[in-house]
């Protein structure tokens, strides 16, 4: 995060100076604010979006860091590796179709796309959220393999970063492991040793085989306290308000490279949201917290198929039942962030409506604040605007006058005036 925020190093023989400093600049408007927790935390939200178990990226990260340590890494290495494995997939937001190639050799040309815009867009996102180049460069070359054989540039043996090594042999044990095994996720890894894999990385994890009480670890419901406690005592961030604000952008455009649908639909509907609280009269604090919601309200799509967001016909009962439940998916993944607290319910509910009939909870006005109700007006007035793929994008004029109809039935009043005063003062391209 470059000048956004800054690393403050904890060393063994002055913790409480350290600490000490980090009160100091939190009352300078800094924050100590644990990225490892944030990353963890998003990290289930890019495990929902296809053909992942909930929790695969943690596991991943335990299964990494265990090797770093067997290769005695050093702390400023295991730290590259920590938020190398927790960003991995930060440059796609579908994960199946790489799932589906570890599985099945002959799946080259999926891979080969996915691979070559993950890698570039992910070691982008890691520099641009202040990362060093150690963790760019390790997500950049994830997806190398040891004999030359893999992507993006085929780089060979040595020449791949060694964090990038240990992630890949990594991703692949618990992918394999979570369909059938630990046993069978060695005998691929020892399969593909000196082909996909350097040979005395796949010597090391054979050597965990035996160890059950380890492997039971990865199982359980414990494993994300396991895996933050697995970060160098020495490596921790503070970030200011703008810092906290990137990582929630980052996330933002992640969630709509969803669908093609869906291109900048968080970011339109945080700034109309915005635009809506300030002719409302919200507070800049109240309009932080509100901005925020809006770049993550829909990161629960996540875990909604493509197959069933690009739908062109109408949804099935099931299909509807499934839809709507990416709020709770919003609910469960931002809950867990202590940075996103403020807001994480005000995200939650942006498809609740006054008279009850929203979803998923039927939540009725006395219990929607004001900030809810304009989040909720946002997303209406973006979706009602934007191209779908069962309908073109209706003009502006069309969609307040539907918005207009739910005015003060299941739309907040205040809110539905505000918006009409913003769209009357933005530019048309601003809203077609």
């Amino acid at each position: 995060m470059g000048s956004l925020a800054r690393q403050l190093f904890l060393t063994p023989s002055a913790p409480a100076k350290a600490l000490a400093a980090a009160r100091a600049d939190a009352s300078r408007g800094l924050r100590l604010v644990s990225l490892s927790e944030v990353l963890t935390a998003l990290s289930y939200a890019l495990d929902l979006t296809g053909g992942l178990a909930p929790g695969h990226t943690v596991r991943t990260c335990m299964i990494g860091m265990r090797i770093a340590h067997t290769l005695g890494l050093s702390d400023e290495e295991c730290a590259a590796l920590y938020d190398a494995v927790l960003l991995k997939d930060v440059g796609s937001s579908s994960n199946s179709a790489y799932v589906n190639a570890i599985f099945d050799d002959d799946d080259w040309l999926t891979k080969m796309k996915l691979v070559r815009a993950r890698s570039d867009r992910g070691s982008k996102v890691a520099l641009r959220l202040g990362f060093p180049r150690a963790t760019a460069h390790a997500i950049r070359s994830l997806d190398e393999q040891w004999d030359g054989s893999g992507l993006p540039d085929g780089k060979r043996g040595a020449e791949i970063p060694l964090l990038s090594r240990i992630a890949n042999l990594a991703q692949t044990i618990e992918a394999c492991r979570s369909q059938q095994g630990a046993a069978y996720a060695l005998g691929v890894a020892r399969s593909r040793r000196g082909r996909w894999f350097e040979p005395r990385l796949v010597d090391i994890v054979s050597t965990w085989e035996n160890d059950a009480e380890w492997w039971s670890k990865l199982e359980s419901p414990d494993v994300t306290a396991e895996v933050l406690a697995l970060k160098p005592f020495n490596h921790m961030r503070l970030v200011d308000e703008r810092g906290v604000d990137e990582v929630a952008r980052a996330f933002a455009d992640i969630i709509d490279a969803k669908s093609p649908f869906t291109y900048q639909h968080s970011t339109r509907v945080s700034d109309y949201a915005c635009g809506i609280a300030e002719r409302v009269g919200l507070s800049v604090e109240e309009i932080r917290r509100l901005r925020r919601a809006g770049w993550l309200h829909d990161i629960g799509k996540l875990g909604i198929s493509s197959q069933l967001l690009d739908k062109t016909g109408p949804l099935t009962r099931v299909e509807r039942k499934e839809m709507k439940r990416h709020p709770l998916h919003t609910w469960d993944i931002l809950s867990r962030v202590g940075a996103f607290a403020d807001f994480a319910r005000m995200a939650a509910q942006h498809h609740e409506k006054l008279d009850g009939s929203g979803y998923p909870w039927g939540m009725k006005a006395d219990e929607l604040d004001t900030s809810t109700r304009i989040l909720c007006v946002a997303d209406v007035f973006e979706a009602l605007t934007s191209a779908r793929p069962y309908r073109s994008a209706l003009a502006p004029s069309v969609a307040m006058s539907i918005i207009r109809r739910d005015s003060g039935v299941r739309l907040c009043p205040q809110a539905v005036e505000g918006l009409s005063s913003l769209v009357e003062s933005l530019p048309n391209q601003m809203v077609s």
